[in-house]
C-alpha cells in the first residue's frame, strides 16, 4: 500500500554488478607462462545496461580461493582501487613459479559491489626452461631412411610440449 504516495518506483535500477566474466592472464585462459609480473584482464557485467566500472577488489594465491579458506597472499580487498580499466596488474610484484588462483570483484558507477569470481580461475608460472634427455640418435649420427627420436622432458610446473625440426642438410 503507497497510500499518499505520487511518482516513480524505479525497481530495475541500481542493481550491483554481476561477477566479472572473461578472466584473462597475460590475455589467455588459465594460461603456464613464463611472465612471473602477469597483467590480469576482465569484463565487467552489469545488468543495469548505462553503469560502468569505478572500482575492484582483487585476491591471489596459491591455493584455491574459498570463502573461509586460507587468508589470500594478496588481498586488495581493503586496498580499493579506483579503476575504471578491466585490468589489473600485481604492481611490479615477482610472482613465485607454481599454479596461483586469482578472483576479482567490481564496483560499479552507483556504488554497487559485485560478487567475486569462483577464485578457482588459475594459470601457472614455469620460469625454469624443462630438463631434456635425448636417447636415439645420439648426437653426430648421420642417418638415411626412417629415423627414431627418443626423448624425455622433465618439467615439474607445466605439461611440456615440442617442436621438432628436420633438415636435409648436412
Amino acid at each position: 500500500n503507497f497510500v499518499g504516495y505520487s511518482g516513480v518506483i524505479d525497481v530495475g535500477s541500481g542493481l550491483p554488478p554481476e561477477a566479472p566474466i572473461g578472466l584473462l592472464v597475460d590475455g589467455r585462459t588459465a594460461p603456464a607462462i613464463r611472465n612471473s609480473a602477469p597483467v590480469f584482464r576482465w569484463t565487467f557485467v552489469d545488468p543495469d545496461g548505462g553503469d560502468g566500472q569505478t572500482m575492484f577488489g582483487f585476491q591471489l594465491q596459491q591455493s584455491p580461493l574459498i570463502p573461509g579458506g586460507i587468508s589470500p597472499i594478496w588481498d586488495f580487498e581493503d586496498e580499493w582501487f579506483d579503476s575504471s580499466f578491466n585490468f589489473g596488474d600485481i604492481f611490479g610484484e615477482i610472482l613465485a613459479d607454481g599454479r596461483w588462483y586469482w578472483r576479482v570483484r567490481t564496483r560499479d558507477s552507483q556504488g554497487n559491489w559485485g560478487p567475486y569470481t569462483s577464485g578457482l580461475d588459475s594459470f601457472v608460472i614455469d620460469t625454469e626452461a624443462p630438463e631434456i634427455n635425448v636417447y636415439a640418435p645420439s648426437v653426430g649420427t648421420v642417418a638415411s631412411g626412417d629415423v627414431e627420436l627418443k626423448f624425455e622432458v622433465l618439467d615439474s610446473t607445466t605439461t611440456p610440449t615440442f617442436e621438432a625440426r628436420l633438415n636435409s642438410e648436412p
